[in-house]
């Protein structure tokens, strides 16, 4: 992007005065740049076909360069994997069919979410460019280009209505931006207010030191321990060759990450997947998968305690349903619009025999689905997931999914999901 960048604002081509090879490399680079991400990469087509309406008579390798981030940035956008990604957020929402509030809808999650993150950005962009024009001699002109970059960084939004998730990261050019204008305002209002800026940029370098401290040591302590569990794990499958004993998995001890996707290795998907985990490490692994363990797998109720009700407030998704270690694991998420405390429970209806079976449930926090659904602080704990054993599979595998709720001495009530447990369990 920065050749680029520099022949629309300075009119200077960098590439024009290398050689061959830097002509050739420039143009790999566009099919590299391409793969990298959907919502960035839009921003450098848009700066290429600005220079295209400016002046069409640029060189080859300009034409090649963008062929070659325009190809790679289309097997980006409706290569099989992107495809699989969009259609599992769609299950995972429930989603069944797209349309124009469909596309709407994502449009307003994603303009609702920039401005819930990116809050405090925008507050001190408008609050300095408001200082600059109104207390120093420079004008908004001195900030024009930053000005420009940080708006044209704000098409990362058009991406995110075509695909059913949002993610923070796709807002890290408008933050890449935002900081440049920042400090670009306070070097204005160094030069304008104080003979010395060298305390301001000493002061500047301080501060980002201090958050690359505290960044390294998050992920040099997250690194540590997963070494350490690698080689526990190892010695473990060379301890018991013979009698294959499952190793007892300890997840990440510092809860406030264990759903965060700052870290490299999310543990809430090595739990939920043992089964890969025990493919890559090559022997049993045994998961205490949180509270799921404490208590009782299963309760039966008899029919006569049962009231069914259809509330159209309850929103829910069951998303899987796998056999792993000799257990039934079912989870997705549920939540009520008119009670964000309404607690849930999965349970397995059999109508023939006139019985649930409810489930010893573990509501646990879904970021993804409070920022799908745009849904309030207090709504945190949606997710679902619930467990049995194996030994139960004849006895449930037709039956119905259904979550019971608002349960009193004697009584339960029932919300039928119309999902089927032979349709969604996979071996």
């Amino acid at each position: 992007m920065l050749p680029s960048f520099l022949m629309l604002f300075s009119n200077v081509d960098i590439i024009s005065k290398k050689g061959f090879i830097a002509k050739i490399s420039y143009i790999i680079l566009g099919l590299i740049s391409g793969l990298t991400n959907e919502n960035t990469v839009i921003v450098a087509v848009l700066i290429y076909l600005i220079l295209i309406i400016k002046n069409r008579k640029r060189p080859y390798y300009f034409y090649l360069s963008l062929m070659t981030l325009l190809t790679s940035y289309s097997f980006l956008l409706f290569g099989p994997s992107t495809k699989i990604r969009r259609q599992t957020y769609l299950d995972i929402w429930g989603i069944k069919s797209v349309d124009i509030y469909y596309y709407f809808n994502n449009l307003k999650r994603a303009i609702i979410l920039f401005f819930q993150e990116r809050c405090l950005y925008i507050s001190l962009v408008i609050f300095f460019l408001m200082i600059i024009f109104i207390f120093t001699k420079n004008t908004i002109n001195s900030l024009k280009i930053d000005i420009v970059m940080l708006l044209m960084s704000l098409i990362i939004i058009l991406p995110l209505v075509f695909v059913p998730y949002t993610e923070s990261r796709a807002f890290l050019l408008f933050d890449f931006f935002s900081l440049s204008l920042l400090i670009k305002s306070l070097e204005i209002l160094f030069n304008q207010y104080f003979l010395v800026k060298k305390p301001f940029f000493i002061l500047l370098s301080l501060v980002f030191s201090v958050c690359y401290i505290i960044i390294t040591d998050t992920y040099l302590d997250f690194y540590v321990y997963v070494q350490h569990r690698n080689e526990q794990i190892y010695q473990h499958k060379l301890n018991h060759i013979s009698d294959n004993t499952a190793y007892n998995w300890q997840e990440y001890p510092k809860k406030e990450y264990r759903y965060s996707r700052l870290l490299s290795d999310r543990e809430d998907y090595c739990i939920d997947n043992v089964g890969f985990l025990e493919k890559y490490y090559g022997c049993n692994i045994e998961v205490n998968d949180y509270e799921l363990d404490n208590g009782k797998d299963i309760e039966v109720v008899q029919a006569q305690n049962l009231i069914f009700t259809d509330i159209k407030d309850i929103h829910c998704n069951i998303e899987t349903i796998a056999n792993g270690q000799n257990k039934i694991v079912i989870w997705g998420w549920c939540y009520s619009q008119r009670n964000p405390n309404q607690n849930f429970d999965i349970g397995l209806l059999d109508k023939t025999a006139n019985k649930i079976f409810k489930l010893n449930t573990y509501a646990y926090q879904r970021q993804d689905v409070n920022k799908a659904f745009n849904l309030p602080d207090n709504y945190r704990y949606v997710g679902i997931k619930a467990k049995l054993d194996i030994s139960y599979f004849d006895e449930v595998k037709g039956s119905k999914i259904v979550l019971i709720y608002d349960k009193n001495k004697q009584n339960y009530h029932v919300y039928e999901t119309g999902v089927d447990f032979s349709d969604k369990f996979e071996d």
